[in-house]
């Protein structure tokens, strides 16, 4: 399933999960009314929203592992930021700052903010 990252009364910005975004026009037997309804419940909402923020924080366990000489297992965590990106639609007056985590498939917004 895809992501909703923002919309507004007549079309829709999408991510996909290979880091892809599309913009869905709304079709004309589609209300104004129905819309949000109907864009909510073919796409999923974004994993998270980190709005002060200059990126999308995330933490990815990377598969590695090791014992230390107490015999203790220890984990190999990746801790990083994957900066935002500004996707737009001029032509559906979108815009939306958002960052794709590639190892995790996850969409992180940083507004949702509907363009007037």
């Amino acid at each position: 399933m895809a992501t909703l990252l923002a919309f507004n009364d007549s079309a829709a910005l999408v991510g996909d999960f290979d880091g892809h975004v599309r913009t869905e026009i709304r079709p004309d037997n589609v209300s104004e009314e129905q819309w949000p309804k109907h864009v909510r419940s073919q796409y999923s909402e974004p994993k998270h929203w980190y709005p002060d923020a200059e990126g999308a924080p995330y933490t990815n366990h990377t598969g590695g592992y090791w014992y230390d000489d107490k015999g203790d297992m220890n984990i190999q965590v990746a801790h990083s930021t994957q900066p935002y990106e500004t996707f737009s639609d001029d032509a559906g007056d979108l815009s939306v700052r958002a960052a794709f985590l590639k190892s995790l498939h996850w969409w992180v917004v940083a507004d949702r903010k509907r363009n007037s």
